[in-house]
């Protein structure tokens, strides 16, 4: 239910001009001091977007030539020790700059290809209540434009969700966590590390996570300040805002609960059936405040059941304008099947969550530059869905 599951190795990847990936990595790979580095980085990413099949650091090794390369190759992303924040960093920067994203969306996580254990500087994560070697999840923030979407940040926890995962930046996961996370301290934690690398950021968060916690992914994201629209589960307690609609009982209810009574205020949307706005308010936050003025939106299509849940603080748009905010996970999940995974998003077969990380990040890379090259040949038209 809250993964996306597991990735495959696929066709040829599409053909980025050299140019292109030149202009990219003196950019984004500027904060590698060691130019042996940003050689390597722009090698891989090269090796990303042509080598057919899937992208393990042997294929890759094969590609640069004989049994030398491939232990370079190994050391460079399983052990070499530079930093991956940067390198995002700068990544978010370039695409806000080039693809002028309309929002950022954190989706279900993918399924990495093997289990991590931590080595070196990772091993603060020995110490985990539960076992090391089960497969983690890459959870991301994505930016979404017109263009097409651009991962710029990942969070990485063993499956399932367990304490004591490494988080996306280093150090951020230092912590031993004597604790079980819940689902949605992972999700706020993606979306705020990923705002700070695109600051400022003044656009919404959009968090597809099935719902799961959805209420604590509220909170944290209306303490911060921003706008957001969050899927929530139809058992989520919530309670109408009688302020803005007087005539209803205030007690506690469930969003599925008050999306089904309340049919009279559903509204046609296009070709994707009905919607529903409905003023709603959630417990908890700080005693000393009134609980937030949130919108609870619900869609259908056709059924009796609505397709899908979600609760926003945005009060300055129209529904479909809302609802098209709620539908950007599944271009997320489009460019996943249709771009990610022939770029080797979880071809990473390596045991740590350096490695990981290092291989996410060029081929978020990667992904960044199919996208780029695919606008220069076809520009989306503004309002593309």
């Amino acid at each position: 239910m809250w993964s996306a599951g597991p990735c495959a190795g696929a066709a040829h990847g599409p053909s980025v001009p050299a140019s292109l990936v030149a202009e990219a990595s003196s950019r984004v790979f500027a904060s590698l001091v060691r130019s042996g580095y940003r050689l390597k980085a722009e090698q891989y990413v090269r090796a990303l977007l042509d080598i057919p099949g899937r992208k393990t650091l042997k294929t890759i090794g094969a590609q640069w030539g004989g049994a030398a390369a491939g232990q370079s190759v190994h050391h460079f992303i399983a052990a070499s020790p530079w930093d991956w924040r940067p390198v995002r960093r700068a990544l978010a920067r370039y695409a806000q700059q080039a693809l002028s994203p309309e929002a950022l969306v954190v989706t279900p996580a993918v399924v990495m290809g093997a289990a991590l254990r931590p080595t070196g500087a990772d091993r603060f994560a020995a110490r985990r209540r539960t076992s090391a070697e089960a497969a983690p999840q890459a959870l991301g923030a994505w930016l979404v434009s017109a263009a097409g979407s651009v991962p710029v940040d990942w969070h990485l926890m063993p499956l399932p969700q367990l304490g004591g995962a490494a988080g996306s930046r280093p150090g951020s996961g230092s912590r031993d966590r004597t604790t079980v996370d819940a689902p949605g301290t992972h999700v706020l934690e993606t979306a705020v590390d990923a705002a700070r690398l695109l600051r400022p950021w003044r656009r919404p968060v959009v968090a597809d996570a099935d719902g799961t916690d959805a209420v604590e992914v509220v909170h944290g994201l209306l303490r911060r300040g921003d706008e957001f629209v969050v899927r929530v589960a139809p058992g989520t307690p919530l309670r109408i805002d009688r302020a803005r609609l007087p005539g209803y009982d205030a007690r506690q209810g469930t969003a599925a609960g008050f999306a089904g009574a309340l049919t009279e205020l559903r509204r046609p949307l296009d070709l994707y059936g009905t919607a529903a706005s409905i003023p709603v308010a959630v417990e908890g936050g700080s005693t000393h405040e009134d609980p937030p003025a949130l919108l609870l939106l619900g869609q259908w299509e056709g059924g009796r059941e609505p397709r899908s849940l979600w609760m926003t603080n945005i009060r300055s748009l129209p529904l479909p304008a809302l609802m098209r905010l709620a539908r950007l996970p599944s271009r997320v999940r489009h460019e996943v099947a249709g771009v990610s995974e022939r770029l080797g998003l979880c071809d990473y077969a390596g045991r740590s969550y350096r490695g990981c990380h290092h291989h996410l990040t060029l081929v978020s890379v990667a992904q960044l530059l199919v996208v780029l090259h695919r606008a220069a040949d076809s520009p989306p038209h503004p309002h593309a869905a």
